[in-house]
């Protein structure tokens, strides 16, 4: 009999592998929703930190900086 490992952030996800699981007669060896929800929240954290990053001055000049230093540079990639 096969095993498998469900980690989803998504209740109807892992109720929906379940049923499938128990059809192909796989052993399901462990269900860890919760892990999954604190790994999307982190996602999302991140992600909201990445919006702010749009805002500060700093790294925007970072930006523009290294599309400077890339804007002569071949499509090809010959200099």
């Amino acid at each position: 009999m096969s095993q498998i490992l469900l980690k989803s952030d998504n209740k109807a996800d892992i109720d929906l592998l379940l049923a499938f699981a128990r059809r192909l007669n796989i052993g399901v060896v462990e269900v860890n929703e919760a892990e999954s929800l604190k790994l999307a929240s982190e996602w999302k954290q991140k992600l909201k930190l990445m919006g702010k990053a749009a805002d500060d001055p700093l790294f925007l000049s970072d930006v523009a900086e290294v599309l400077d230093d890339f804007k002569y540079a071949d499509e090809d990639g010959d200099s």
